[in-house]
């Protein structure tokens, strides 16, 4: 069914649940998985407090923080015996990074996590999951991060 399979992977639980079904996909169909991080600059805006950081040093930091990213969602991959590739999307909105990736290289799905967000957070944040399913040709499957499951009370 899938021949290539993209893992958008952004170090969160949600993005987390949605490589683990990628992997399985991925490996249930003997697809090529890739995996793919957006230098994202909202990962880096709360670190800085000062009223202008030089663009250089932010760049650099988006890509360090892409790469660790990366680089613990291939550790997991590779884990699970199945083989994968690992691209760091430059700097763009990333609905329109993920997109135009998958239309470029011709992935057949997207596995992306999801936060589930509503109302005015949604609104003043932004989605990219809802981007990715309104430009996206191809299949996209969004997974959400389980629900924790409250411990259980302490026994008297």
């Amino acid at each position: 069914m899938f021949k290539n399979v993209v893992a958008a992977v952004d170090g969160s639980e949600c993005s987390d649940a949605a490589l683990e079904v990628a992997i399985a996909l991925a490996s249930g169909e003997n697809a090529r998985l890739t995996l793919c991080t957006v230098a994202d600059p909202s990962q880096i805006l709360a670190e800085h407090t000062e009223p202008v950081v030089p663009f250089d040093s932010w760049a650099e930091r988006l890509g360090a923080i892409a790469a660790e990213i990366n680089a613990r969602s291939r550790s997991v991959v590779h884990e699970r015996g199945v083989p994968c590739e690992h691209v760091i999307l430059p700097f763009a909105p990333a609905a329109k990074a993920l997109v135009d990736y998958a239309e470029h290289y011709g992935v057949d799905c997207i596995v992306m996590g999801t936060h589930g967000r509503s109302g005015l957070v949604r609104a003043l944040s932004g989605s990219v999951a809802q981007g990715v399913m309104g430009r996206a040709r191809c299949t996209v499957v969004m997974v959400r991060a389980p629900k924790a499951v409250p411990a259980p009370a302490p026994s008297p």
